[in-house]
């Protein structure tokens, strides 16, 4: 019995190494009861509980430069790059005018590969999305919604414009990851010594 018992404890202690799992962040909700406005960093959380770190930059003349976080409840998030007095002194969306090409980084803590992305669309809406800094150039016409395609896996990603005339807000992000269940050891490790002191003691008994 104490064999069978034992090996019943091994497979589930095996068996709960892992699963895989999705998650879906939406861009386009109120954030901690705010419709709109801007934010030097984000914290998300998804619908299955996980957070994703969001933050704004640009790139001009070879250099990356930090931007704020626009968001705005409806269509998602977007990039400033030039706050004036009374708000965003250009577009505030991702894009590539002026000649600073905007870009969001989501910054997931964990390694996971992004499977789907949705926008709301103001331009051509080419884009680029590398994940930890390995670019991966993709292409799409004017006033695509939703981008799914060849799977990206790290845990930092980067969505960017491609063209001055790119021009979009990221509404949400789908990621795929694996989520390990860790037993509580000790409590194992004290049920085997358990069982095996009373097999002990039952050999004992019958000698």
């Amino acid at each position: 019995m104490f064999k069978k018992i034992a090996a019943t404890l091994a497979v589930l202690f095996t068996a709960t190494a892992g699963f895989a799992a999705t998650e879906t962040f939406t861009f386009a909700d109120a954030y901690n009861g705010d419709l709109s406005g801007y934010h030097s960093s984000m914290t998300w959380t998804g619908d299955a509980g996980g957070s994703v770190d969001v933050t704004a930059h640009y790139k001009k003349g070879g250099s990356s430069y930090d931007a704020l976080v626009g968001h705005w409840a409806g269509t998602g998030l977007g990039v400033c790059n030039k706050m004036g007095k009374y708000g965003c002194k250009e577009k505030h969306t991702v894009d590539g005018a002026f000649k600073r090409d905007d870009y969001l980084k989501f910054s997931l803590g964990y390694d996971a590969t992004i499977t789907r992305i949705t926008f709301s669309d103001y331009g051509k809406n080419k884009f680029v999305l590398s994940a930890d800094g390995a670019k991966s150039h993709e292409k799409y016409g004017k006033y695509t919604k939703a981008w799914m395609g060849d799977v990206y896996a790290g845990s930092m990603f980067f969505i960017g414009a491609k063209h001055k005339k790119s021009s979009f807000k990221v509404k949400s992000i789908t990621v795929d990851y694996k989520m390990n269940v860790v037993p509580v050891p000790a409590a194992g490790f004290l049920l085997l010594a358990g069982l095996g002191g009373f097999a002990a003691l039952k050999r004992r008994k019958t000698a």
